[in-house]
């Protein structure tokens, strides 16, 4: 007789930090892996980040079968404010305040029909006591869309939640500007050409735990620079956003998952990538630059330069991530949708659930119905 899948909940802090190695096994095993699901991403957001907020409740839940850890569902509980509207929900770690792309419960394709099946008998028996479960930020093939759009007790909400603009990288990076348009690959050599004949300009990446601390500071501080200069409304400013940044990238560097690419003229910064490198895919996740070279476009040309990186280093995908900036349109024309998914456990939830569904229909009436003039 088969063994049975069981599974736990793990609910303070010490038990997750004690998840560390059992959680990166599996997670290297899995069939689908997003650097936002590692441990490392997911422990140091709970570590920074639930202090400041009382309500926050670590609710993980670990799958077993004989003994082994064949999945686990990074997830806890929080208090939100929707309107009028008070609600207890669950969502994923790492879904507020950072932005986490692709997440999902974490397995081998082995496990996906029993949890496409049971996921949401066991999320309606874990948190009857909440009013919502709300999952940001998933794609659609994702086990946990398939699993919640497939619940037959009850409404889901689903709705595009952002895009992620990424390019699919060709075999060098001669092929991948030819798909630009003439005058943006134009642009690309003359100014790369034009920056590179200043004195002492040189590219440099940083990718060693060592040296990750100093080059994260540069990070934060050519992005405040022109956030000042540009009068920009920025949140990865805050000193918490700070303080997770610091601490999470140094143990990501442990693994060699961190390329920090530094534009420097005559050995100072004026432009930086902040990304991450994992499963052959590069990640962009921050940027920053001197206003005072902006007629350079050191933006464009630093780049320019990682996605040669990623072409030469034989990756398959450069991430934009989250996010529909015009920018990301000149580099590429392909996107994926995130999703995020609304399904009501109590009668304020439906109520919240019924409110959401009648102000997107209005919407998209206004957005359909022609003006009379």
């Amino acid at each position: 007789m088969e063994s049975a899948i069981t599974y736990y909940k793990v609910q303070d802090t010490q038990s997750f930090a004690a998840l560390e190695k059992p959680w990166k096994a599996l997670l290297g095993k899995a069939s689908k892996r997003s650097i936002f699901l590692s441990w490392e991403w997911m422990y140091t957001w709970w570590e920074c980040y639930h202090q400041k907020h009382s309500d926050w409740k670590l609710s993980i839940l670990v799958f077993k079968k004989n003994e082994e850890i064949v999945a686990i569902l990074p997830l806890y509980e929080s208090t939100l404010e929707y309107g009028i509207f008070r609600i207890r929900r669950v969502g994923f770690l790492g879904d507020q305040i950072e932005s986490s792309d692709y997440l999902d419960i974490i397995t081998t394709e082995k496990y996906y029909t029993y949890f496409r099946s049971n996921i949401n008998e066991i999320l309606h028996n874990e948190f009857s006591h909440t009013d919502m479960i709300h999952f940001t930020g998933i794609l659609e093939d994702s086990v946990i869309h398939d699993s919640l759009m497939g619940w037959q007790n009850g409404t889901v909400l689903k709705q595009e939640f952002r895009i992620c603009p990424y390019i699919p990288l060709p075999q060098s990076f001669d092929d991948y500007l030819k798909t630009l348009s003439s005058n943006f690959r134009y642009n690309i050599r003359r100014r790369t050409k034009k920056i590179l004949k200043l004195n002492d300009a040189a590219f440099n990446i940083i990718s060693k735990p060592e040296e990750v601390s100093p080059a994260i500071e540069k990070v934060f501080d050519l992005h405040s620079v022109r956030a000042r200069q540009k009068s920009l409304d920025t949140k990865f400013l805050k000193e918490i956003r700070h303080q997770f940044h610091q601490r999470c990238a140094v143990r990501m560097a442990q693994n060699d998952w961190i390329k920090i690419f530094l534009l420097n003229i005559e050995k100072k910064a004026i432009a930086t990538l902040y990304c991450f490198d994992y499963q052959n895919t590069l990640y962009y996740f921050q940027s920053g630059f001197d206003p005072q070279w902006d007629k350079m476009s050191p933006g464009m040309v630093i780049m320019a330069y990682a996605i040669r990186y990623a072409i030469e280093n034989k990756m398959n995908i450069f991430d934009f991530m989250r996010g529909n900036e015009a920018y990301k349109f000149n580099w590429t024309d392909k996107f994926y949708y995130l999703y995020e998914l609304y399904k009501p456990l109590s009668f304020k939830g439906s109520l919240l659930l019924k409110s959401m569904g009648v102000k997107r229909t209005i919407a998209n009436l206004i957005k359909s119905t022609p003006l009379i003039k």
